[in-house]
Formats: structure tokens, C-alpha cells, sequence
């Protein structure tokens, strides 16, 4: 059981990832986070009793509260019980879950969904990755990405401008000024996203078209559910017809 949410679009690093910092993301997406006795855990290490990655080690990174940063090699994800286990089924402190499904494509250049399914508190966790390792590297996110979960009404949109994450719930909104806000910010998205495509490579300016093109019909839903007509800024077809060309570039 469980619920499943579904992702689309990818988020741009400002500079790649090294070779280290990109296998340790990809290893720490594939632990499962356990609260561990982080002393233990050195001695374990150390005595070869537990095998981990060796991309912490590389970066100078601690094994942190309750071994936070700790990515295990044990061909098992981290769902094996070793001895510097003390909570099975809940994340060290401060990590928003079991599992973290945001991933870095071995070029280092792009963050996105890893296509695991039930992936829960994913606003929380990319926070955390900017928080704990993207800023600490020097390193800045830009771009959008949607999520739809099994519920109709449960979408919306991850945007990072400059490392900065916000995110957005798309459930039709109840009121005029609610509508308004909406409006407001898909023409904020707009302007980000255009003025992005530009230095994005092929696959991150295609995701930033259809993530423009995919506005249109939540603008008219939006004026649907308006109680008086809302302008659509004048420049979204410009912006639109703009998407349109580089999604159809090859």
C-alpha cells in the first residue's frame, strides 16, 4: 500500500557536481536513513564489519546525528540490521523520512526524481540536500518541477530560483484572491523559466518549455473559476509561443 506521487522536470545545477559529491548524493538516495549509534557506527566502519561508500570519507563529510550522512555499500540500501542500529523505522533527527528519492544524474549536473515510487516529504528533502550539501558546496538549483499525486487535486510545482526552493499547491482555488495569487505566480514562473532556457542544455530547456506550455490551462481554469475576468499578462503568449519553439527543437 501506501501513495504514490509522480514527478516531471529536473532542476539545473549552476556548476557540476565533482565526480565525489555526485556519488555521494546518488549513495545517499539509496540508503535507507535509520537512526544509528553514530560511535558505533566509526567502530563498525573501521573493523570492516560495515561497508560504506567511500565518497563521504572523500568530501570530509562527518558520519553525523544518529549517522545522518552515513550511505551504506551492503547491496541491501540500508534495510539490513547491523549493531549500530537503534531505530529501524524512523530517520536520524532533523531528516524529513525513510528514504530520500531526489537523485544526480552521473554527470553531475541535474537533480531529479529517481522514479521510485512512493516517495513522501519530497518539498522537505530537497530542502534538506540544499540546506546540508548544495549550499555547503557552493553549488545553486535552478529550475521547476510538478508533482501530481493519485489524487486529482493534489499537484503542484517545486520551483528553485538561485538555490532559493519554494513550492506551490495547484488545487483550484476557493477564492478570487487565491485565483489572483495564482496568477501572479505563473507569471513569475514564466519570466524564470524563459529566462533559463537559454543556458540550459537540451533535455533542461525542453523540461522548462513544457513546464511554461503546461500553464495555459490552469490560466483558464483559473478564469473559469473567477468571479470577474482576470487579464492574463500580456507577455504569456510571447513566453508560450517562445516555449513551443524550443520544444520542438531537436
Amino acid at each position: 500500500m501506501g501513495y504514490t506521487t509522480d514527478f516531471r522536470g529536473e532542476m539545473t545545477f549552476d556548476k557540476p557536481l565533482t565526480d565525489a559529491q555526485t556519488q555521494y548524493i546518488r549513495a545517499f538516495c539509496d540508503t535507507r536513513r535509520v537512526k544509528r549509534n553514530a560511535q558505533k557506527l566509526a567502530k563498525l566502519i573501521k573493523d570492516g564489519t560495515v561497508k560504506e561508500f567511500p565518497a563521504r570519507a572523500e568530501l570530509g563529510l562527518p558520519l553525523g546525528k544518529q549517522g545522518g550522512y552515513f550511505v551504506i555499500d551492503d547491496g541491501q540500501m540500508g534495510q539490513g540490521e547491523d549493531l549500530s542500529v537503534t531505530d529501524g523505522n524512523n530517520p536520524p533527527e532533523g531528516q524529513p523520512g525513510l528514504w530520500c528519492k531526489w537523485t544526480v544524474r552521473e554527470n553531475g549536473k541535474i537533480l531529479e526524481w529517481s522514479g521510485v515510487e512512493k516517495f513522501y516529504d519530497y518539498v522537505e528533502w530537497l530542502d534538506y540536500l540544499v540546506k546540508h550539501f548544495f549550499t555547503p558546496w557552493g553549488r545553486k538549483l535552478t529550475g521547476t518541477i510538478r508533482w501530481q499525486g493519485e489524487e486529482s487535486e493534489d499537484r503542484g510545482v517545486i520551483t528553485a530560483t538561485d538555490g532559493v526552493i519554494t513550492s506551490l499547491s495547484l488545487q483550484e482555488p476557493e477564492t478570487l484572491a487565491h485565483a489572483v495569487l495564482w496568477v501572479r505566480y505563473y507569471l513569475n514562473l514564466c519570466h524564470s523559466l524563459m529566462n533559463d532556457m537559454p543556458t540550459m542544455e537540451g533535455g533542461s530547456g525542453h523540461a522548462a518549455a513544457e513546464a511554461i506550455l503546461s500553464l495555459q490551462p490552469d490560466i483558464q481554469n483559473i478564469q473559469k473559476l473567477s468571479l470577474q475576468p482576470l487579464t492574463v499578462p500580456k507577455n504569456f503568449t510571447k513566453v508560450r509561443n517562445k516555449a513551443r519553439a524550443v520544444s520542438k527543437a531537436p
